[in-house]
């Protein structure tokens, strides 16, 4: 891995950083019967741009590129022998951010773009395209107390129809109070509509697109210092 910090004078300061090898997950829930013969990423490589201004405004890129492969055997039909099948997926990640601070204000941005190329043994190929972005803005009305709002958005593919199952849009409110200098209390409040990348085993394994469109989060949440 590189890690460097370039100053820039009167331009302020260049961060990069770029990395590559691979990556050591849990393997993946496989179908009932089927036994998994291999699960890795054989590579993995990316890397980070931020550049500070000297007027408050950071602005950043970032880039990944891996692969998972996963070879497992699965059943045959009635009669038939086990086979064995390949998937193979590249997949081709970048991220651009920006964060503006001036006195008590802070806002901030980000908008990522996920590309995977899904080949599977006797399948045609297919692709996933997925989009996200968010808004945010904080502001320090005390040294204890800072309100804030921000709007996210979740597209899980471009390429197929807005249906509920298939985006997520979150309105949300927060409060955050440091009681201390080591211990602080966060309020936020959601109006989200949408239901993508909601596990189904938080709501009685009731698939996505049967759920509720439009739904309300409340939460609380603290972190203590040490």
């Amino acid at each position: 891995m590189l890690n460097r910090y370039r100053g820039l004078g009167a331009a302020g300061g260049l961060e990069y950083r770029f990395y590559g090898g691979t990556l050591f997950s849990d393997a993946p829930a496989i179908p009932p019967g089927a036994v998994l013969n291999r699960y890795d990423v054989p590579y993995l490589a990316g890397g980070r741009v931020l550049w500070e201004t000297p007027f408050g405004l950071r602005l950043g890129g970032s880039a990944l590129a891996l692969r998972l492969n996963t070879n497992l055997t699965v059943p045959g039909a009635a009669g038939s022998p086990p086979m064995t099948a390949e998937e193979d997926v590249p997949f081709v990640l970048w991220l651009a951010s920006a964060e503006y601070s001036v006195r008590d204000l802070l806002l901030a941005g980000e908008f990522g773009h996920w590309h995977a190329d899904i080949d599977i043994t006797g399948r045609p190929e297919t692709s996933i395209t997925n989009e996200r972005f968010y808004a945010m803005a904080t502001y320090r009305a005390a040294a204890w107390f800072w309100p804030g709002v921000y709007y996210s958005s979740l597209l899980s593919d471009i390429h197929k129809p807005l249906t509920r199952d298939n985006y997520q849009h979150d309105f949300a409110a927060t409060l955050r109070i440091d009681l201390n200098p080591y211990w602080l209390v966060k309020l936020e409040g959601h109006y989200i509509d949408g239901t993508t990348d909601v596990p189904p085993a938080l709501n009685g394994d009731t698939a996505p697109e049967m759920l509720a469109r439009q739904w309300f989060l409340f939460l609380i949440k603290t972190t203590a210092y040490f």
